[in-house]
């Protein structure tokens, strides 16, 4: 979620209290004040992403309810595109994925590092691409939806001690956005690609740093995010333990999957499969 015009978030965050019959003073149960909570209604300030999600609970709200609201019952743009990206991953297009990296050329820096990102999922990226992505990332104090998708794109590309810099930083400085369901899931996809790659680069402390991080923030009925994570774990353990055992947890996500009839999901991990153990 990214803040592009404050009034919005506020104008619509006032709709929904009055809505609900609450005064702005009933926020400060949260430790928020009368006086932040009508700045942001005017437009004035930012609520943080962890205090404004507290806020919706309290009024029986979702973040995406309220993120569809402001936004007119769309995506936001860049939200959009990563979902469309996700879709086309998973499902092996690299036509579409070619035609969304070109809808992104652009000047825009925000544009123009997503258009950089799709690229590095069918070729390799140059070093001054990779270079431009990641100071973008640097210069990012906080992470949202769209820094945490592009440091998804990214990861494979980057060297592992950058890759556990950024990952140490968000444990340490966007914690709070574990506690919300969508940059849950995406922190739990970008551990397991973490995982994987140190795991292929036969980096085992990095790889278990982020599979214990990864199980630590486990939503009990993130039913997807749970099977990846047995694949993943599957892929660690024939590398670095046992190769039957890492089989069998890899065979057994790969049948969760297909028993769901996740049909792109399967075909997504069954190729993954065969890639990272060398099966044909």
């Amino acid at each position: 979620m990214a803040y592009q015009n404050k009034k919005p978030y506020g104008k619509i965050f006032r709709e929904l209290r009055e809505s609900k019959e609450m005064k702005q003073s009933d926020f400060e149960i949260l430790g928020v004040s009368k006086m932040t909570i009508s700045n942001f209604e005017k437009g004035k300030s930012f609520l943080p992403i962890n205090i404004l999600d507290s806020a919706l609970e309290l009024m029986c709200m979702s973040l995406t309810e309220y993120e569809y609201l402001v936004n007119d019952f769309r995506f936001d743009i860049y939200e959009d595109a990563f979902l469309r990206i996700e879709h086309a991953f998973y499902k092996g297009d690299e036509r579409q994925l070619r035609g969304i990296a070109a809808e992104f050329e652009s000047d825009n820096l925000r544009e123009r590092v997503i258009s950089l990102g799709v690229k590095g999922i069918f070729r390799a990226l140059a070093e001054e691409e990779k270079q431009k992505i990641s100071d973008f990332l640097f210069l990012t104090e906080i992470w949202g939806i769209y820094e945490l998708s592009l440091f998804l794109l990214i990861l494979p590309h980057l060297e592992s001690d950058l890759i556990l810099s950024f990952i140490k930083d968000l444990g340490r400085k966007n914690h709070h956005l574990e506690k919300i369901f969508k940059y849950r899931r995406r922190i739990q996809q970008i551990l397991a690609r973490a995982a994987v790659t140190f795991s292929q680069r036969g980096e085992k402390k990095a790889a278990w740093t982020c599979l214990d991080y990864a199980h630590q923030i486990f939503y009990e009925r993130d039913l997807f995010t749970r099977n990846a994570y047995l694949f993943t774990r599957g892929y660690y353990r024939w590398v670095f333990e046992d190769k039957k055992k890492g089989v069998h947890d890899m065979k057994e996500a790969l049948w969760i999957f297909e028993e769901l009839e996740c049909q792109d999901l399967t075909q997504y991990y069954q190729k993954a499969y065969r890639l990272l153990i060398g099966k044909k």
